[in-house]
């Protein structure tokens, strides 16, 4: 296992602190440049199977925009196809690009003119803070300077840890955490198979909210939204699936022009089997590059966890561990997808109770048939699903002109940058970090950890020196002489001169009670009040909670 690090590098990334702040890494006007230089080495070198990327490229995207444009129209109209494409129209003058930029982009004119230009994100369809909602906008931002299709996918191949969302409540002097649940928690099972259990909780979650939340909160956005939610709960069985369907809908009321699809779709189509089947077909080369990736990525961020940011792919009695889920509709609970290949013709299981033998996967193979196979399995109720570096690979070279990140998508996406290299060769394509932070809006005195550990720091000093509180007087000036004395004596001997200062420090120490005791008041008076602006301060609350003037604000204004 190699750990040569290449060109990776420890990269800082930090959600803002305050209310309001966005952060947009590189800034927003150097993403149609990201965009153009992408493009511009569009298809990459190299082959799948018997045909070049191209290959993959070109029916992978148009299979992405239709599939998006039917699941979208099942609940909303879905936006007009782009007139034009990054290659042939950049934005006019002044718009965003630097000269530089629009060099990159008159070089980009090299690419297919008939390849959809598309600008991709995705997260998992929860009910999450405005931070990760933020994303959904500068993608529409983007691609529409872009002149390219924005697409939302809806990551439902993760579990689903949560039916409910923590929600702030009781006042500003006492608040208190109250978990309001939407439907009945189902642990283990991935969203795309998260049914509707409890329909009397659902439909009265946004009353429950509302009633939690009115003192820091009076009008959320929950209120707008639930009734959405119970119209999609009308079309799909799929609780998560309302969730997202109702806040897509509340962005395109909202002016935005996204599509929107599950990857779970994704799946489905032959381009992202056929970059499935090659995986798997060349699962014990790709543990060791993914293996070696990992070790270097922890080596330049100087992570010494063995689970951080994502585990090493194991190996045991010939099975190799592949960078892919596999569950039934029987039983929907994850597990990881092993392959050997004895006598080179590739065997699958899921550690339990499947296991293919006879499979058409091996060097040599027909993409058609590995694609027929793959489909197969799907049709007999069995999910094979990407795990998250693979999805975003499989999202960054195939699927998307740009991809845009929050922070923990970016932080381990550069190690999908180096497996990028060392398994296809290729240089990875460039993405954009986006986030921001939204505080309820709760009057409150300020207070911070500064505070806290300035007033620690003066409590310690008050015990081990004192004299630096205390004013020169005819009580204190012999002590403090007498601890200068003994200090810097440093022929005396060792106990007698550690018991003598510490005596000293007790004495003076004693002048310092009152101010002592009033300084350990203020501690626990602040220690209240972090604790307090621990559940007040949070930006980590569903975007639901806040009112549609305070989104806007913060999400419209790019």
């Amino acid at each position: 296992m190699s750990a040569d690090v290449g060109d990776m590098q420890h990269r800082r990334l930090r959600a803002p602190a305050n209310h309001g702040q966005r952060l947009i890494d590189p800034p927003l006007s150097e993403a149609p440049g990201l965009v153009a230089d992408n493009r511009a080495h569009l298809p990459p070198p190299g082959k799948l199977w018997d045909r070049s990327f191209d290959g993959l490229v070109r029916p992978a995207r148009h299979d992405l925009l239709a599939a998006a444009r039917r699941f979208t129209s099942c609940y909303s109209d879905p936006p007009a196809v782009p007139r034009s494409h990054p290659a042939s129209s950049p934005p006019a003058a002044g718009e965003l690009l630097s000269e530089g930029d629009r060099e990159t982009w008159r070089k980009s004119s090299s690419s297919p003119p008939d390849l959809p230009a598309v600008i991709l994100a995705g997260h998992q369809p929860q009910l999450f803070h405005p931070g990760v909602w933020y994303k959904n906008f500068v993608l529409d931002r983007v691609a529409n300077r872009a002149g390219a299709t924005a697409v939302n996918l809806l990551i439902d191949n993760d579990v689903a840890a949560h039916s409910a969302i923590r929600v702030p409540t009781g006042s500003v002097d006492a608040p208190r955490l109250t978990t309001v649940p939407f439907d009945q928690p189902q642990p283990g099972v991935p969203f795309e198979a998260c049914r509707l259990r409890d329909g009397p909780l659902f439909a009265s979650f946004a009353t429950r909210v509302r009633e939690a939340v009115r003192p820091f909160s009076p009008e959320p956005l929950v209120e707008q939204l639930w009734p959405l939610a119970r119209l999609a709960a009308q079309r799909t069985p799929l609780v998560h699936r309302c969730l997202a369907e109702a806040r897509h809908v509340t962005e395109l009321e909202w002016g935005l022009s996204t599509l929107e699809l599950p990857l779970s779709q994704v799946c489905r189509q032959s381009a992202f089997r056929e970059f499935a089947a090659h995986f798997l077909i060349h699962a014990a080369r790709f543990r060791a590059e993914h293996n070696g990736a990992l070790a270097a990525y922890r080596r330049v961020n100087r992570i010494r966890s063995k689970t951080h940011p994502v585990p090493e792919l194991t190996q045991q009695d010939g099975w190799c561990e592949s960078p892919f889920w596999v569950w039934s509709e029987d039983d929907p609970r994850r597990r990881p997808l092993l392959v050997r290949s004895p006598g080179g013709r590739v065997e699958l299981s899921n550690r339990g109770n499947l296991v293919w033998r006879d499979t058409p996967l091996h060097d040599g193979a027909r993409a058609e048939d590995a694609v027929a196979f793959l489909a197969e399995i799907e049709d007999q109720g069995i999910k094979i699903r990407p795990r998250a570096l693979t999805t975003t690979m499989f999202c960054r070279l195939f699927l998307s002109d740009l991809f845009i990140h929050g922070i923990g998508g970016a932080k381990y996406d550069q190690l999908t940058d180096e497996m990028i290299r060392r398994f296809f060769g290729l240089q990875a394509p460039k993405f954009l970090v986006v986030t921001a932070t939204a505080h309820l809006p709760i009057e409150r005195p300020h207070v911070d950890e500064t505070t806290l550990r300035a007033l620690r720091r003066r409590l310690r000093e008050f015990r081990f020196h004192p004299e630096r509180h205390l004013e020169v007087t005819p009580v204190t000036a012999p002590l403090i002489e007498e601890k200068r004395t003994w200090i810097n004596d440093q022929m005396a001997d060792r106990r007698a001169r550690h018991l003598a200062i510490t005596g000293l420090n007790e004495m003076l120490g004693r002048l310092l009670e009152k101010s002592a005791w009033k300084t350990s008041q203020r501690i626990t008076a602040v220690e209240a009040a972090l604790a307090r602006e621990r559940i007040l301060g949070s930006r980590e609350y569903s975007f639901c909670l806040f009112s549609k003037p305070t989104l806007q604000s913060l999400l419209l204004d790019i």
